[in-house]
């Protein structure tokens, strides 16, 4: 009897460091392997007006999705609208903000892979709309490697 409560013992504790070995290979396989970048400079936004910053990864459609974070950061540094999303190849996703509000537009993008398309980028934009009007204002656009790609 007690030889087979010493097996039982010897089995449970086996299953468990199995069970938290799995697990802790599960965290290491989620984790992001790269990360990049997409930066708008500061903005106003008035009373009555609604900023969209908008982040679009393009790609293949049959390429992967990558973890997304949006927001717009005030200038003390907090972030005062975010959004977390996994946004597919060839999709757009879109953070908010009413105003007023002097802020600045970031993305973090969190690939789970390094085996991607040469063409892969992220490109995001920042627009503002007058609540009233409907009147958009065009702030900025920029790119994951830097590079503003139109007016800002």
């Amino acid at each position: 009897m007690a030889l087979t409560t010493k097996v039982s013992w010897i089995a449970t504790g086996c299953l468990l460091a199995g069970v938290a070995a799995a697990a802790t290979a599960a965290q290491i396989v989620a984790r992001p392997v790269s990360a990049s970048y997409v930066n708008c400079g500061t903005h106003t936004v008035l009373g009555g007006e609604r900023a969209f910053f908008y982040l679009s990864l393009d790609d293949a459609a049959t390429q992967p999705s990558a973890r997304v974070r949006l927001q717009f950061i005030d200038k003390t540094g907090k972030a005062v609208a975010s959004d977390e999303v996994t946004l597919a190849a060839g999709r757009t996703a879109f953070v908010q903000l009413d105003g007023p509000a002097v802020v600045r537009a970031h993305a973090d993008i969190f690939e789970s892979t390094t085996d991607l398309t040469a063409r892969r980028t992220a490109v995001g934009s920042v627009e503002v709309f007058d609540q009233l009007t409907t009147e958009p204002r065009f702030l900025c656009s920029a790119d994951d490697v830097g590079s503003p790609s139109g007016r800002q």
